[in-house]
């Protein structure tokens, strides 16, 4: 009687390579080829038998390819096989999904002009948006915008009209799920043109003055715009006060003082607004 045998033998080293693989990016394609010395012929399977691959990715059977797009961030470790018949090998490997690298443009923001529209665009590389994630724009508490501006967290875009004169620092965050990164700011709210201040005189008493005799008072008038003041005059609720000099022109930040002269005509009170 005669009997056939069949007997396989394994190769006397199978290695799968490489010996590491690279970190992943949220979000992004991801593609890496596993390789095996070893094993001959065509009909060699590859599979994950063991952990965790990243949610999203594949390992193809037959080709050995890991890829995919993975949208959670995390570390990933699993153990593939490489199988041929009853000759396989193993390895363990992780993966690390990150979130991009990114950045906020434009590095700076300009100057607000007080009671005038502002309009700025916040721009991002770095985070794509998908119909899962979907990128928000955010100012991060307790940090705030110069009032009467606000932050439209779909478009990243700074408007709004500001109404008071102010330096506001603030902090930017653009995020896509997990992810996210941000850039500080600052705002100068100007005033736009010539503008008065006279808050150091804001009320004026001239007391007691005789009949027909003067009473002198120094109103101080500071330009705080940003461009050239003309004054053409002042008016006043009676005759009996004028302004020397009555007609000047003041420079940004440039002051003045101005004598308001006094001289009753009449014995009555008197009481109103100058108006300049």
């Amino acid at each position: 009687t005669k009997q056939t045998y069949t007997f396989g033998i394994c190769p006397a080293s199978i290695t799968i390579t490489p010996d590491n693989l690279p970190n992943a990016i949220h979000n992004t394609s991801y593609n890496q080829t596993l390789s095996q010395t070893g094993l001959i012929g065509n009909n060699v399977v590859w599979s994950v038998i063991g952990g965790i691959i990243p949610i999203g990715f594949s390992l193809d059977s037959s080709t050995g390819v890991i890829s995919g797009v993975c949208n959670m961030t995390g570390i990933y470790t699993f153990t593939v096989k490489v199988a041929q018949a009853t000759c396989f090998q193993t390895k363990t490997y992780t993966i690390s999904v990150l979130c991009p690298t990114g950045m906020i443009t434009p590095p700076s923001l300009p100057e607000a002009n007080l009671w005038l529209p502002y309009n700025q665009v916040l721009s991002q590389t770095g985070l794509i948006g998908t119909s899962t994630w979907s990128i928000r724009w955010s100012i991060a508490y307790p940090s705030e915008l110069p009032k009467g501006l606000s932050l439209d967290e779909n478009t990243g875009i700074i408007s709004g009209t500001p109404d008071s004169i102010q330096v506001s620092n603030f902090r930017i965050w653009v995020t896509k799920g997990p992810c996210g990164f941000y850039k500080d700011y600052t705002i100068s709210v100007v005033p736009r043109g010539a503008l008065i201040d006279i808050s150091n005189n804001e009320t004026m008493n001239f007391g007691d003055v005789l009949f027909m005799q003067s009473s002198i008072k120094t109103l101080t008038i500071k330009n705080i715009g940003s461009e050239v003041m003309n004054v053409f005059g002042f008016s006043f609720p009676s005759p009996a006060f004028t302004a020397q000099p009555n007609t000047f022109s003041l420079a940004p930040n440039e002051s003045k003082n101005i004598s308001i002269i006094f001289t009753p005509t009449n014995v009555e009170s008197f009481e109103g607004n100058i108006i300049i």
